[in-house]
């Protein structure tokens, strides 16, 4: 479920003094020093050959300049490629920050960070790799003064390794905030602890609260967004009243119909602590909202959240939800509506469910509308235990808003503490189709509300009147089902070419407020290492240096063909 507020804080970084090195690949003055002993070929004898006529003329050899020249070229053409992917340094001998680092970067160029904390707002866009460097742990401070730890726009991005912490909004925050920036896409985020972030959050203050505060805010991207293996906790010691709660999710997409992301995201492995939702997004009445289309959320540990642990609601067309334990949320997995589909919810284990702001406290949340068929395969919903019945009982599958998208349930197993499904909708969706179950309750005054809020206290009352869940059974044991078919292994959606930035509508939730990025450092001077190949001035330069060779190769052949044809 959405909550929108957003609130605005000055953005400020710090950095100190220090010097910078380069890892691999030769300095600038080195490459043309090579290339000053490359230009000198060494004489030989010229056997007889087509270029004979051209000698016998009289006049420099054409050919053999341009030969010549050709040579040069390549050699610092060679020597050039040979410097395209650096390896830049930060702490130590290294450059004094993060921002200053990225600043120097060229497109694929990796940045390693010594152990230490550093107190900035990191802007990255450009095809780099950010990562540790062994000796240590690296801490991005924000300090609860600075809204991201990183801020990335551009494609290809990735961060590895880096712990981040006391952000205002969220810890990593991917938004092309400007019409000439490029929608992040094709990003990794892998092996971070994010913890603190929504750090000015109270329960008492609305303009504190918002869901895009997250660990990860993913706010109108583009396409391949790879989220893994990350450590992702609201707060680092408990709030003595809301403990892990907050108004902030763990991670958060948004996209519409208007900037659709392209979906291909890969969200997997991590653990999540705490705040609203774990796993979630905007638009959820949108086509091409949350994830859009092409998306695996698998492996994922979430718990303690405030409202769902995985909400994919809006474009899940070809989404799968698999492969997920989700514990003391108010609501396992939320998915009203799927406004496409097909969605696939497949051997999520959902168990010891605390109940949520809202008072919800179920496995499954489900209603509001949408056309997408949701397929639930596999899952196991265990809330039948003493926690839930003193907290008013836990449903299985719970419809919370009129209009019913199409489900297809096989093969679940419900033990639950209240009612095992509360499907009022009439009628129900053509395509609705509930068979193979194991389902049961503790609570004897409860058991299913069906299509119409007609209430059935067992399966076979169910069965009769509805001709619902044919080869189910109403039992706790459910060795029946046998044991769980071992899903087959995903493959990561392929990344893709990033498209064009689109701009948003103005019917839409405003972006974040237009903000700039901390200030950067530059560099002090040195040697000349890490010149950024890439700049407009390094182009300019490089394509004079390639015309001078061409010139001195040309003479300097022509001169070498002269001095062959004076040689008796």
């Amino acid at each position: 479920m959405a909550h929108h507020f957003r609130g605005s804080a000055a953005c400020h970084s710090e950095s100190a003094g220090g010097g910078r090195r380069i890892w691999g690949g030769d300095s600038a003055r080195t490459r043309w020093e090579n290339l000053s002993e490359a230009g000198r070929p060494h004489p030989r004898p010229l056997r007889a050959s087509a270029f004979a006529p051209l000698r016998a003329t009289g006049r420099p050899s054409f050919v053999g300049g341009l030969f010549a020249a050709i040579v040069v070229l390549l050699a610092y053409a060679s020597s050039t490629q040979t410097a395209a992917a650096q390896t830049l340094e930060v702490g130590g001998d290294g450059y004094p920050t993060i921002s200053a680092a990225v600043q120097a970067a060229s497109p694929g160029d990796t940045v390693l960070i010594h152990a230490g904390t550093y107190r900035e707002e990191v802007a990255i866009d450009k095809r780099i790799t950010l990562d540790v460097s062994g000796d240590g742990d690296v801490w991005v401070d924000g300090q609860c003064l600075r809204n991201h730890g990183f801020w990335i726009w551009g494609d290809g991005a990735t961060l590895r390794n880096i712990k981040v912490k006391n952000t205002i909004e969220a810890a990593v925050f991917l938004n092309a905030d400007r019409p000439d920036q490029q929608l992040p896409s094709n990003v990794t985020i892998d092996g971070m602890t994010l913890q603190d972030f929504d750090c000015t959050w109270t329960s008492q203050e609305p303009s504190t609260w918002g869901q895009y505060r997250a660990g990860i805010a993913a706010w109108y991207t583009g396409s391949g967004i790879h989220i893994t293996n990350n450590l992702i906790q609201h707060r680092a010691i408990s709030h003595p009243t809301f403990g892990q709660w907050g108004s902030a999710d763990g991670i958060w997409f948004k996209s519409s119909d208007n900037i659709p992301s392209g979906g291909g995201h890969y969200i997997a492995g991590n653990t999540i602590i705490g705040g609203w939702d774990g796993i979630a997004g905007e638009e959820e009445g949108s086509a091409h909202g949350t994830f859009d289309r092409d998306t695996i959320v698998e492996n994922n540990t979430i718990r303690d959240c405030w409202d769902d642990g995985i909400q994919s609601e809006g474009g899940d067309q070809d989404v799968r939800i698999r492969h997920n334990d989700i514990s003391g949320c108010g609501t396992g997995i939320a998915f009203a509506p799927p406004v496409t589909g097909p969605l696939y919810i497949e051997n999520n284990r959902i168990h010891d469910l605390s109940i949520g702001l809202y008072e919800n406290l179920f496995c499954f949340k489900v209603g509001n509308g949408g056309g997408g068929t949701a397929y639930l395969t596999g899952n196991v919903c265990d809330v039948d235990g003493s926690a839930e019945a003193s907290q008013g009982g836990a449903d299985g599958i719970h419809q919370t808003n009129e209009g019913l998208s199409p489900i297809v349930s096989r093969r679940n197993i419900f033990q639950v503490s209240a009612y095992v499904f509360i499907l009022p909708e009439f009628p129900q969706p053509p395509g609705t189709s509930f068979d193979e179950d194991c389902i049961s309750t503790t609570d004897p005054e409860r058991f299913v509300k069906w299509s119409g809020s007609v209430y059935y206290s067992s399966l076979a009352q169910l069965q009769t009147a509805t001709g619902a869940e044919p080869n189910g059974r109403q039992t706790t044991d459910c060795s029946f089902l046998g044991t769980p078919t071992p899903l087959p292994a995903l493959t990561p959606p392929p990344r893709t070419t990033p498209g064009a930035r689109q701009t948003p509508s103005s019917q839409l939730t405003p972006a974040p407020a237009a903000q700039t990025p901390s200030s950067q450092p530059t560099p002090t001077a040195d040697s000349g290492d890490g010149f950024d190949l890439t700049s407009p001035m390094a182009l300019g330069l490089e394509a004079m240096a390639g015309l001078t060779l061409l010139g001195v190769g040309f003479v300097g052949g022509a001169i070498w063909s002269r001095r062959r044809r004076a040689t008796p």
